[in-house]
């Protein structure tokens, strides 16, 4: 997951962190975003993804409805963590 796929995840948080009204999830969804963007433009490893992946789980059991964490693999998006409530 590199370029494009992190840009729109990036895009999502940025999103999700406007909406949420506690301040500190806010803060956090924004920080992710932020990783997001800075990974997009760089050739992260597998441990930097893996690392990214734990962080959104974290941070998304604070949010209410469904999340899900969607990575493109050989062109097909796959779904790599899912929250439902």
């Amino acid at each position: 997951m590199s370029g494009e796929p992190l840009r729109r995840a990036s895009r999502r948080l940025v999103d999700a962190s406007e909406t949420v009204e506690n301040a500190a999830i806010s803060e956090q969804l924004a920080a992710l975003a932020r990783r997001c963007r800075y990974l997009s433009d760089s050739d992260p490893d597998t441990d930097q993804l893996v690392q990214l992946e734990t962080t959104i789980r974290s941070t998304s059991r604070h949010l209410d409805g469904d999340v899900a964490v969607t990575v493109r693999r050989a062109g097909q998006d796959v779904v790599v963590y899912r929250d439902q409530r």
